[in-house]
Formats: C-alpha cells, structure tokens, sequence
C-alpha cells in the first residue's frame, strides 16, 4: 500500500445517515451536533436528512407542502412580526413577488412589476420598421401581462395610422404635452379595442412644431428635461414605457432620448442603415457626455431581413463583427404579413397564423429576459 492509499485509509469515516465510508472532502459535510461531536455525512441529501431529524414539520405559507425546517431562507420574517415558512427558494421568491403585487394593487398601481423600463427605438434613418417593431413589441409586452405605454414620438403619427384610428380634432396630443402644459395623465388614449395592457399616447404633425417651441421658449441648460420632467407624473404606473421616434437628431429627439434609458437600434439591412448605426452610437455618447445621462444598449435589430439575398446576410454579419454577436438582436425578417397588418390596422403579434408573429413575440420575450448591455465595445 503505497503513502497516499494509507493516509487516504486512515481519513476514511463512516456516513451517520447512510453508514457508507467515505473520505470526507468538503468541510460543509462535516458538522457538530448538540453535545460538540463531529458527524460525518457523505453527500447533501444525507446532510439534509440529518439537519430535518427531530424539526417539527411546518406548512409552506405559498405552496403548501409539507417539511422541516433546516435553512435561514426557509423562514421569513416581515416587519419584525409575522413569520412564514417556505420550503424553497422558487416559493420564498413567488411569495415575496405575491406580498409586493398585493401592495402595488393597494395603492391603486395595477402591474406586474415594481421597476419600470423605458426603452426607446431610434436610429437617424427613415424606413427601418421603427414603428412597426415599436408597435408589435409593445402589443406582445402587453399580452404577456405587463403594462405597457406605448409613446408615439414621430411628427408623422405613424402608430395612428398603423392602428387606422380615426382622426380626431378634439383628441390632446404630445405635442400638447410639451406645449401649453397638458398633464400627460389627460393626454393617454385607453381605448385600445380590448389590449387592455396598452395605453397610447399619441402624435400627429402638430408635433414638428415642438422643436420651435423648445428652442424659443427653454432655457438652452435645461430644453432636454422637459419630457422626462413631465413623464414621471406617471410612468410608475407601467412596466415598460416604448418610444416610437421620429429619424432625426432634433430637439425633440433630445428629449425622448433623455426621457429613456435603454434602447433598441433597428438598422434595416442596406448599407445606409448599417452606416447609421455608429452616428447612433455617437448620439449615445454626446447624451452621456453633454447631459450626464447613461442610455443603456439592449441590442441592434436587423430588419426588413431577406435570407435569399447576400446582403442582408452580408449586413447582417457585419454588425456582428463590428459590434459583437451579444450586441445583435435576431433580425426580423422582410414580411408581406407584417406590411399588411400595418395596412389593416393591427398588429402582427395579434394573429399566431400571420408570418412575423413568432419573430416579434420572441424579441419581445428576449427585451423581458435581456441584461442590459452597459459597455459598447470601442465606444464608451
């Protein structure tokens, strides 16, 4: 027997549950027990048999099932007088996530989270499916049960017309909003033939005036808040808060971009979008730097994507290699379905039979599930 069989021999101990031998090599395995004896377990199970030995069996306060004591996170204690058991992390999670939901509803904010997400879709160039992605991705948002402002935030009015809703003189705008202090409370159109989760707020041409006023009327420090400022009368309301823009770098633009902080950059797979990409980039940085406010990245979006052709595929990789893969979305490819819904007034995302219902109900799982990319590689 050579040196290191003996010493393995000689450190050999006998498991107290299961009596099996064994060479213990995780110190957690081995404990004291009441009268300051070691005991020597072999594995987690059986550790977790001899810590349950002798506790008295509890009720799970959210699942119901029934067990013993053995962990800290097994027991909650709320405001020092209440204590519950739980007899997982998954159910001490869901019960924690039940308790604030129930808050939220006692003070009249009806939504599934308590953070709220503003995530802006902007690029400098026209024709790249902003408002279509902001529309499907907002509807598909609101039907896994978040609730979700959608702002309409392009003179052109794009989401109305996409929703084929009927012009309405008397219907208060954003441009309202900005101009001769609205409060944005009055200016949320509810009526949403039954997305009961999707509230609008909405534009039309009127708005291009905004960027005059801004510019005569604000003081040139402080012309960029004045969205934001007027946002937080309700934005705490939502889960998610989607800002269709306009393709420009305006005044206008300043604010909506001050007002988010995230965004999505769709480029539409030609040369010209791709070349867009980096002076969004650049408009990232100078909001950073010039009004000290971080926008983070959840990703660039391929549209208008046609697998047939090289280009888009050849596009597509080039964003990859320029920006890195983590940084690009799965692209939405160049749909008849998605032109005719827009042409029909509805949404892709309402209809599981209509081609681009499963590209958008995945990005709009992946804007739910993505980690928010804060270093843009080579330009931060």
């Amino acid at each position: 027997m050579d040196e290191i069989s003996f010493l393995s021999g000689r450190n050999r101990k006998k498991c107290k549950i299961c009596g099996k031998e064994f060479t213990p090599k995780i110190s957690a395995y081995t404990i004291e027990n009441e009268n300051g004896e070691k005991v020597y377990l072999c594995s987690y199970n059986c550790k977790e048999q001899y810590l349950e030995k002798d506790r008295p069996v509890q009720k799970c306060d959210q699942c119901g099932k029934e067990f013993r004591v053995v962990h800290n996170y097994q027991t909650l204690k709320l405001g020092g007088k209440a204590e519950y058991y739980l007899c997982s992390t998954e159910c001490q999670g869901n019960f924690i996530s039940d308790i604030k939901r129930k808050a939220r509803e006692a003070s009249g904010l009806n939504k599934a989270t308590d953070s709220t997400r503003k995530i802006i879709i902007y690029t400098q160039k026209g024709g790249t499916g902003k408002t279509t992605s902001a529309l499907n991705v907002s509807v598909a948002l609101s039907q896994m049960g978040f609730r979700v402002l959608l702002i309409d935030g392009d003179p052109q009015g794009n989401i109305s017309i996409s929703l084929r809703l009927k012009d309405n003189k008397k219907r208060k705008t954003l441009y309202n909003v900005f101009s001769d202090n609205t409060s944005i409370k009055d200016v949320i159109y509810k009526n949403n033939e039954g997305l009961n989760n999707l509230d609008l707020l909405l534009s039309d041409q009127s708005l291009a005036a905004v960027n005059i006023n801004l510019v005569k009327y604000e003081a040139i420090k402080t012309r960029h808040k004045v969205f934001a400022r007027k946002l937080k009368e309700v934005e705490k309301q939502y889960d998610y808060i989607i800002t269709d823009s306009g393709p420009a770098l305006s005044v206008l633009n300043q604010n909506l971009l001050y007002a988010a902080d995230e965004i999505i950059i769709p480029a539409s797979c030609d040369y010209l979008s791709f070349a867009t990409v980096e002076k969004v980039m650049g408009t990232i940085k100078d909001i950073k730097k010039f009004y000290n406010h971080q926008i983070d990245i959840l990703g660039i979006l391929p549209t208008l994507f046609i697998g047939e052709r090289i280009i888009s595929k050849k596009i597509v990789k080039e964003l990859q290699t320029k920006y890195g893969p983590s940084m690009i979305l799965a692209p939405i490819r160049d749909r008849a379905d998605i032109r005719a819904a827009s042409f029909d007034g509805v949404a892709v995302v309402l209809s599981p039979k209509l081609k681009g219902y499963h590209e958008y109900q995945a990005l709009a799982q992946t804007i739910s599930d993505k980690k928010r990319i804060k270093n843009i590689k080579r330009y931060n």
